[in-house]
């Protein structure tokens, strides 16, 4: 407490800090995105065949350096955006411009050099070299019906199968304690009784 009294007169007191945003990037001039939703996926060039390089946030904004637009004459355009997105590929990247906010004009865009397709590695085919085609009918054996094994369920016998003599003989447990109730109720009750003259 005495050390709280001598910061006061010294004039020093705690400050609350409080939590604000993070400091953005300034608004790029010219034609940017903004992420948003769930953001969008960047790619190494202008379509879903080009490897994936990194992710664009809801609320993050880049600067747009070019424009593709893929396909064909008979379909609708796919308009692909290229972007200051730092990372591999001399820090640019490629979104689809339906899964962000595009701000500008697009006509004003200049279109890059694309990158070449992505060449994926060649697979092993397999040989079926040595099998020829017969007009014989394929047989096949429909499954046959195997019984399910039989559910073991556990039986309140004797132990080792030796017949069990005694007080019970052949009554069941059950019955001996309803009786030995039945009597501990009674006494309980005369007891009672007894107490009362």
């Amino acid at each position: 407490m005495a050390l709280l009294s001598l910061l006061a007169l010294l004039g020093w007191h705690a400050r609350p800090v409080s939590a604000g945003p993070f400091p953005q990037d300034s608004t790029p001039t010219g034609p940017y995105i903004t992420g948003v939703g769930e953001g969008a996926t960047v790619r190494s060039g202008p379509g879903t065949t080009y490897d994936r390089i990194g992710r664009i946030v809801a609320g993050q904004v880049a600067q747009v350096l070019g424009k593709a637009v893929i396909g064909a004459a008979d379909a609708e355009p796919v308009v692909w955006l290229q972007i200051v997105y730092l990372g591999p590929n001399d820090n640019t990247g490629w979104v689809w411009i339906d899964n962000v906010a595009f701000t500008g004009q697009l006509d004003t865009v200049a279109v890059p050099i694309i990158p070449p397709t992505p060449t994926r590695a060649a697979t092993a085919t397999l040989e079926f070299g040595g099998i020829a085609p017969t007009d014989a009918p394929v047989t096949v054996r429909p499954p046959t019906f195997t019984p399910p094994s039989a559910i073991l369920r556990p039986t309140l016998l004797p132990v080792g199968g030796v017949a069990t003599t005694g007080i019970t003989g052949s009554l069941p447990p059950m019955v001996v304690i309803v009786v030995l109730v039945v009597i501990g109720g009674f006494a309980g009750l005369l007891g009672f009784f007894q107490s009362r003259r």
